[in-house]
């Protein structure tokens, strides 16, 4: 795998698991157990599915040994995936708001892995 991707897999996978553990405790305390369960469940569901992206994107544009429509059923099995989690916690709206939080969380720590990484090689 391309060291740099590694990196940003690893970095964000960390700061997930460490991020994401204080805000699923803050969580629990604040509103209830089942909303830290359903943020972190969205955080550890959507982290899986980047580092599964991760792997085919660099299989398509590196190695170029993965077609075009294995791309497609995977993609289309990691969105159903997310999709069929996210049904698990229709019931109740914070516990929803809640999994919708924990998969933007991963945007959160793409982007502080991203800016560590970059300020850390000036």
């Amino acid at each position: 795998m391309n060291s740099k991707l590694k990196e940003l897999l690893i970095g964000t996978s960390k700061s997930n698991i460490t991020l994401g553990s204080l805000t699923t405790i803050v969580l629990m305390i604040a509103l209830r157990f089942d909303a830290g369960v359903s943020f972190f469940t969205g955080l550890l569901l959507y982290n899986i599915s980047l580092i599964i992206k991760g792997y085919t994107l660099e299989g398509l544009l590196i190695k170029s040994n993965i077609n075009k429509i294995g791309i497609i059923i995977l993609d289309s099995i990691r969105i159903i995936v997310v999709v069929l989690a996210a049904l698990l916690f229709k019931d109740n709206l914070i516990n929803i708001l809640c999994y919708c939080a924990g998969i933007v969380f991963n945007y959160l720590s793409i982007g502080i892995c991203f800016f560590r990484k970059e300020r850390g090689s000036e």
